[in-house]
């Protein structure tokens, strides 16, 4: 069985969703004849049938956090009242001192001993394809760095931008920076792989001499089986979200406007709705559902670990799904999405008609993305009506639709890929048609 090397910073069991990319690559690559050895920071490890993961603590007893003089200025960035305001002059000033710091990622102190961790484990094993999975982008250069070593073809995969993150403040000068350094990093690589068809055409506009290839998420078919044996749906007519949440850019406020009108015009009872929201804690999203005098029927519970949460999205009724409704997230796929897919549970996206999210939804009959807050009136007072009529939220995916965006799917794309790399180590263009 061939081997692939991926290189990931985040990985089961820690619950970030950056893990479940790769996790999901590594869970199913072994059915396409491809054994996967990971290089991860997580704590732990999760192995299975032909998977071995490594942790960098094997070999070094160092800490592979940011330096004390980088978590300080990140402590203060994060938690400082100062900069709750991300168009004012003192965030930019600190989030700029603070890239700086922590150039070219606040990971950066992994690069080290992940390089020294996949030599040896080369130099132990025939490995045929380095993956690397971005965020963060130290991955990226672990991975050059062992590619230029051992002429190893490498794959690079983006499952956000790099230098043209829209989710991520840079002043001029560090976007400078990292794009120089995206570009000398990514030159190197054999094939470049990311989410989205938008985010693919971005990468090439950077890119412009590599092969670039989209490869979208996807679900993981145990949480589908899991969705079947899960406990009947909540009684009440209950709206749910997991993750995190940004202002102004992926925030309820739509939501709220919509369910605070439907009250008071009478037609939704505060008695029958609740709307749950598990994620991080933010203080405006609290100033908020005060505003719309929503206190009774919201509840904001923190973070919960991932497994629970999948628990919880398999007995709602409804599903929130939250996107930026501007044209630079339209090739963006949330995470969440697809963990929803297998939750088998309407979802309700608040965001652009023109996304590839709306699309996939629309594909797949999963559920309905709006954009205003009379289109978002109409579908709720659509679905508490059917909610009244049976106490259950009819779900209507198509399930031959939905069968396309499996992880399984998703690695017999890497998988491809990976085989005619093997091939001949100097093909840059491997075809996945």
């Amino acid at each position: 069985m061939k081997k692939v090397l991926i290189i990931t910073y985040y990985y089961p069991p820690d619950g970030a969703i950056g893990g479940v990319r790769p996790f999901g690559i590594a869970k199913n690559i072994v059915k396409y004849g491809w054994e996967p050895i990971i290089i991860t920071e997580s704590d732990g490890q999760v192995n299975g049938k032909n998977i071995t993961s490594y942790t960098t603590e094997k070999i070094s007893n160092m800490s592979f956090k940011a330096s004390n003089v980088s978590s300080k200025v990140t402590d203060f960035v994060s938690r400082s009242s100062l900069c709750s305001n991300h168009d004012s002059k003192i965030y930019k000033f600190l989030r700029g001192f603070y890239d700086l710091v922590n150039y070219p990622d606040p990971q950066y102190n992994w690069y080290a001993p992940a390089v020294e961790l996949g030599s040896k484990i080369i130099e132990e094993n025939q490995i045929n394809v380095i993956l690397s999975t971005s965020k963060p982008e130290t991955c990226h250069l672990v991975a050059k760095k062992l590619h230029e070593k051992y002429n190893i073809p490498w794959v690079a995969d983006f499952r956000d931008l790099w230098s043209d993150n829209h989710y991520i403040y840079h002043n001029k000068l560090i976007k400078l920076l990292q794009l120089r350094l995206e570009k000398k990093t990514i030159s190197k690589a054999s094939t470049i792989t990311t989410v989205s068809v938008p985010l693919k055409k971005e990468l090439e506009s950077i890119h412009k001499s590599g092969k670039v290839y989209s490869i979208t998420n996807g679900f993981d078919v145990d949480n589908v089986l899991l969705a079947e044996m899960a406990p009947k749906v909540e009684e009440k007519f209950s709206i749910l979200y997991t993750g995190n949440l940004y202002k102004g850019k992926r925030d309820p406020e739509m939501l709220f406007q919509s369910v605070s009108s439907l009250i008071n015009d009478g037609i939704l009872p505060k008695r029958s709705i609740k709307i749950d929201f598990y994620g991080n804690d933010n203080k405006w999203l609290t100033a908020m559902v005060g505003r719309y005098d929503l206190n009774e029927i919201v509840t904001l519970h923190g973070y919960i670990p991932r497994k629970e949460a999948i628990k919880r999205q398999q007995t709602a009724q409804l599903l929130l799904l939250l996107t930026w409704d501007d044209i630079k997230d339209n090739g963006v796929y949330t995470g969440k999405l697809f963990d929803y897919l297998a939750a088998r549970r309407p979802i309700l996206c608040i965001g652009s008609k023109e996304s590839v999210v709306a699309e996939l939804l629309s594909d797949t009959k999963a559920g309905i993305c709006v954009s205003s807050v009379s289109e978002m009136s109409c579908v709720l007072e659509k679905y508490y009506n059917e909610y009244k009529n049976s106490k259950v939220i009819p779900y209507r995916g198509l399930e031959t639709e939905i069968g396309k965006y499996s992880q399984a799917e998703m690695a017999k794309k890497f998988a491809k890929i990976f085989d005619d790399l093997s091939k001949k180590t100097t093909c840059r263009n491997p075809s996945v048609e």
